[in-house]
């Protein structure tokens, strides 16, 4: 212990914050405009907060902008912007090369894990950099999507219930596979700088299907934390 320890005081005026993030999805909503499809779930969350009509993506890779997003900081300000590179072995691979990124800040949940907060982690948990992942969160998952909050899942491992927590949900979204096919092919619009072929509608049908399974998920999200 020293001087610069916080020694927090938790009090009713600390929210419960819930963070529900989707891999590598489009904004084909109907709170963006988008008239193919309804997800009035998404719609809800937009009505009664705030809607961001200029968000972009910080990388077109999926784990630099999650290292971004977790740190609050461009990937190439922390050196978090190649993929793979906090692992020296993963998936049963010996990286070539790696030259481990040590970072020299806090991220968000260790941040609230130290005011006092309750911290887990539905998902993903992959960042480009070097972390151990219980300095980060007191409960995780590597399974992505919502798995009740249930069983010692997410928020309902906290010993005492009336600890505020910070949790993180990472659903599938674009990368999710095998969901109920409500869009036909037919009727989507393909983007002019794609050809007009079935394997386009199909692929471009198969994401709108996607965000609508996230959608359904949220309505689940919100209904269990109510």
């Amino acid at each position: 212990a020293n001087s610069h320890e916080m020694r927090p005081v938790i009090g009713k005026q600390h929210p419960n914050i819930l963070w529900v993030y989707l891999e590598d999805t489009n904004p084909w909503m109907s709170c963006y405009g988008e008239k193919l499809i309804t997800t009035p779930n998404i719609d809800a969350l937009a009505e009664a907060g705030v809607r961001f009509d200029r968000a972009y993506v910080t990388a077109p890779v999926c784990t630099p902008s999650r290292s971004a997003i977790i740190t609050g900081m461009y990937a190439t300000t922390i050196g978090a912007h190649e993929h793979y590179s906090s692992f020296s072995v993963w998936r049963n691979n010996v990286m070539e090369v790696w030259d481990p990124n040590h970072l020299g800040i806090r991220t968000l949940p260790e941040i609230f894990k130290a005011a006092g907060y309750y911290t887990f982690n539905e998902g993903k948990n992959h960042y480009n950099f070097v972390f151990s992942i219980d300095d980060l969160y007191d409960q995780w998952s590597g399974s992505m999507n919502f798995n009740g909050a249930k069983d010692g899942h997410a928020w309902s491992a906290r010993e005492r219930q009336d600890q505020p927590f910070f949790g993180q949900i990472q659903l599938v979204g674009g990368k999710a596979r095998n969901m109920p096919e409500v869009v036909n092919p037919e009727d989507v619009t393909v983007p002019p700088y794609y050809p007009d072929h079935m394997i386009y509608r199909e692929e471009i049908a198969r994401h709108y299907n996607s965000i609508l399974y996230a959608d359904t998920i949220l309505g689940e999200i919100v209904a269990k934390l109510k």
